[in-house]
């Protein structure tokens, strides 16, 4: 019994080193990966038209289902070439019309896929002339305009499972042979020359079997080498990195791109562990890493995703999406291997930072804008809360900025409203905030204040600023002065929009009262206005 099992052993290892099978499938989810990345973070949304790309252009079976309902919502090409429908046909179509299983049969094979820790299904596929295939079907859940569809890899497995059929076939054979001989020699009293002439023939019979199992299957190493150079192709075009890790041992092995990324040679930055690879992280991004590393190894999400900065050669950070997923599993459920990719997302960093600093701040003076104003003034209240602290908010408002406009255009007074930003800001300590809340106004809140005067002090240092020449095209110069109103933390108000309202008023009452001046506001009524120098 040993030796038929030990046979049976070396012949399924024979087959599974020939690369007849599990490379395919582990080359084949690297595409997933790839595809899973780079649609899913929020830096990687901007690659929609890459992955329109390689959806229509590849020739994996590609389709996206909507799971509610399993209507087909769109089909690549390579889908219609392989089911014989056109793409619009196939997206009038639900799945169920195309998989030939019974609902019944399709809950099963999902169950025993669970069971078995796999990532795919195995169905059979009904073409359009009535053909049937057997597929393997990937699906991940992904969000798609504002939709979660299923995105589906089919891969036609047919010839390979009946090779795999004729294999096992092959194997009872052997199996039945090796058990009506051990049943012989119990039986009778045949002697060693029996046991070595059943050896022989099961040796004999094994190399001749293994050798037609091998012609059979050079079609499909042939046809598993040319998917592998498709999906190099497509992972080189998204430019995208790979890494598989054993986890027990923590070897980790990458491709070529994925050190380029950083600015390496392959041979620079291997062989690779954990420990190794985590020395590229940012240390702000590892604990956040490590940690949902940790909550995937546990089967709580279905796959690993983080946005991290990784060091470069130079010295300078690369943000990347790194994306993985468990593709092995013992018999306890402990993870033993881990797939998945790289994708640098340096630039898409950089444009959404730059969008969220339009957002946040005014596009001429690069002020904080009003709402950033309003979130920092809100926070700066929370500190001298528990601090105890004093707070000035000061509104500042520009006296004849209208004829600057009216007597030299527009384009002048942009550059006015730039100076003007700019000398607050100098006039001005590091703690504090200035803003710009729209056309001539600006808003500044002073914080860790020791006393009143320290405002009042500021406030007449900016008046300073204001008021000197402003040189403009043409040799010409403009001069202006500014008009404040002064509100104090806790003592006027506690709330940061009344703050802003009655510094506001105050301001107006300054305006009132001789422009280029400041004014403090009272318990309810601004009462009195100071002129720098008073």
């Amino acid at each position: 019994m040993k030796a038929k099992t030990t046979l049976v052993h070396l012949i399924g290892v024979g087959l599974n080193r020939a690369g007849l099978y599990l490379s395919g499938v582990a080359q084949l989810g690297l595409i997933g990966l790839s595809l899973i990345g780079l649609t899913l973070s929020p830096a990687a949304q901007a690659d929609h038209d890459v992955f329109e790309q390689v959806f229509n252009k590849h020739q994996f079976v590609m389709l996206l289902i909507d799971p509610a309902t399993g209507q087909i919502v769109q089909a690549n090409p390579a889908a219609s070439r392989f089911y014989g429908y056109s793409v619009s046909s196939l997206e009038q179509m639900k799945i169920q019309q195309i998989n030939a299983l019974s609902p019944e049969a399709v809950a099963e094979e999902r169950a025993l896929a669970s069971k078995e820790n796999r990532n795919y299904f195995i169905f059979r596929h009904k073409a359009a002339n009535g053909e049937v295939y057997t597929v393997e079907v990937s699906s991940v859940p992904m969000n798609y305009d504002g939709k979660t569809l299923l995105f589906s890899i089919i891969r036609d497995i047919t010839a390979l499972r009946e090779t795999e059929d004729a294999f096992w076939h092959y194997q009872n054979n052997l199996e039945k042979m090796v058990e009506e001989q051990i049943a012989q020699l119990k039986s009778s009293e045949y002697s060693w020359r029996v046991l070595l002439s059943t050896i022989i023939l099961l040796l004999v019979f094994g190399a001749a079997g293994l050798i037609v199992m091998l012609q059979k299957s050079k079609i499909m190493r042939r046809a598993l080498t040319h998917e592998k150079q498709r999906l190099d192709e497509v992972i080189w075009s998204t430019n995208v990195g790979t890494w598989e890790k054993h986890i027990p041992t923590g070897r980790v092995i990458i491709n070529e791109r994925w050190a380029e990324m950083l600015g390496y040679t392959l041979q620079e930055v291997t062989p690779l562990n954990h420990t190794s690879r985590q020395e590229f992280i940012h240390p702000d991004d590892l604990e956040i890493s490590d940690e949902r590393l940790r909550e995937h190894y546990r089967g709580k999400t279905d796959s690993y995703s983080c946005e991290m900065r990784l060091r470069h050669k130079q010295g300078n950070w690369v943000w990347v999406q790194d994306h993985g997923k468990v593709v092995e599993r013992d018999a306890q459920g402990k993870p033993l291997r881990m797939v998945g990719t790289h994708q640098d997302i340096s630039e898409q960093k950089k444009a959404s930072e730059q969008l969220k600093h339009l957002a946040h701040f005014d596009l001429l003076t690069d002020l904080p804008n009003r709402t950033l104003f309003y979130d920092r003034f809100h926070q700066a209240i929370l500190v001298a809360r528990r601090n105890n602290s004093l707070l000035a908010m000061l509104f500042v408002d520009l006296d004849g900025f209208k004829s600057v406009n009216d007597n030299y255009g527009h384009s002048s007074g942009d550059k006015v409203l730039q100076v003007i930003a700019q000398r607050l800001k100098d006039a001005l300590r590091q703690s504090d905030i200035v803003g710009r809340m729209g056309g001539d106004e600006f808003s500044v809140l002073l914080q860790n204040l020791h006393k009143k005067e320290d405002a009042l002090q500021l406030a007449a240092k900016m008046i300073e600023q204001i008021k000197q020449p402003i040189p403009l095209d043409n040799n010409q110069s403009a001069t202006l002065s500014g008009s404040i109103g002064i509100a104090f933390y806790p003592e006027h108000a506690i709330e940061a929009e009344d703050l802003v309202q009655l510094a506001d008023d105050a301001m107006y009452f300054a305006k009132k009262s001789g422009k280029g001046r400041y004014s403090v506001s009272g318990a309810s009524v601004c009462h009195q206005s100071w002129h720098p120098g008073q």
